[in-house]
């Protein structure tokens, strides 16, 4: 029936379509998505208490951006929209503002600082809190061990010479 609608290649287009559809799990219905518009950061989130004063910012941009942290550095959103950067500038314990612009260029072609890249496309202030955390002292078994066993050497020498000393 389909083959008196449509033309013979067509019916085989559309026969090897299907074909390929039910041959590989997971395709039906599989749409790709849309490349991201803004800029977003995913984590650290705003508000987030954070403890390590090096934490990875990640998020999504337009595709081939720049995401820029000024005086940190700069990265360049990938084709999926995906970005990170790693901010080893160092918060200061207490609350922190880190501000990430993005812009409409290609870091490895431009100079950002040239009015050619223009004003940043959209800014994101993220307020986070570090809160360094202390780490407890670190006691090794075999440390410990020897530890003990001076205290009870100590303790047996000490018991020995008060049972063993002379009477006055």
């Amino acid at each position: 029936m389909l083959g008196r609608l449509l033309p013979r290649r067509a019916v085989t287009v559309l026969g090897l379509l299907a074909i390929v559809a039910i041959a590989v799990p997971g395709m039906a219905g599989v749409v790709a998505a849309a490349p991201p518009t803004t800029l977003t950061v995913s984590s650290p989130t705003d508000g987030s208490i954070v403890t390590t004063a090096t934490p990875t910012f990640t998020g999504t941009a337009p595709p081939r951006t720049t995401v820029d942290t000024w005086p940190v550095g700069e990265a360049m959103a990938d084709p999926a929209g995906h970005w990170a950067i790693l901010y080893d500038y160092g918060l200061t314990p207490g609350p922190n503002t880190v501000t990430l612009h993005n812009y409409a260029c290609d870091i490895r072609t431009y100079d950002l600082s040239l009015p050619s890249c223009g004003p940043p496309t959209s800014t994101i202030l993220i307020h986070l809190t570090y809160v360094p955390t202390t780490a407890a002292p670190v006691v090794s078994l075999p440390g410990l061990v020897v530890a003990l066993m001076l205290t009870v050497t100590a303790a047996l020498m000490l018991w020995y010479r008060r049972r063993h000393a002379p009477e006055a």
